[in-house]
C-alpha cells in the first residue's frame, strides 16, 4: 500500500524521480498536482487497459440496451421517417441560428 505522499505528488517531484513516480503508478493511481491542485493522474498499464475495457463493456451494453428499445418502440408504432428527422433537425438548427447573436 502506497502512503499518501506516494500517491500526491507535485510536478517538481515528477521531474526529480519519474522513474518512482512510474513504479507508484504501477502499483496504484498517483495524483500530480500543479500549483497545489490535482493537475494529472498516473496509472499503470495494468489499471489503464482494466478502465479501457470496462468502458467499452459498458458502452457495448448501453448499446444493446438501447437498441432492444428502439425494436420494441419500432414494433409498437412509435418511430419517425427519416424525412420527419430531417424537418425537426432543420427546424432546431434554425432556431439556434435565430437567437445566437
Amino acid at each position: 500500500m502506497l502512503k499518501t505522499k506516494e500517491r500526491i505528488i507535485t510536478i517538481a517531484d515528477l521531474g526529480r524521480d519519474p522513474d518512482q513516480a512510474l513504479q507508484n503508478a504501477q502499483r496504484a493511481p498517483i495524483v500530480v498536482t500543479a500549483d497545489g491542485k490535482p493537475a494529472a493522474y498516473l496509472v499503470g498499464t495494468d489499471t489503464f487497459d482494466a478502465l479501457i475495457e470496462r468502458l467499452i463493456e459498458l458502452e457495448r451494453e448501453e448499446l444493446s440496451v438501447n437498441v432492444q428499445r428502439g425494436e420494441q418502440d419500432f414494433v409498437k408504432g412509435n418511430f419517425s421517417t427519416l424525412q420527419e428527422v430531417i424537418a425537426r433537425a432543420e427546424a432546431r438548427w434554425q432556431d439556434q441560428d435565430q437567437t445566437q447573436p
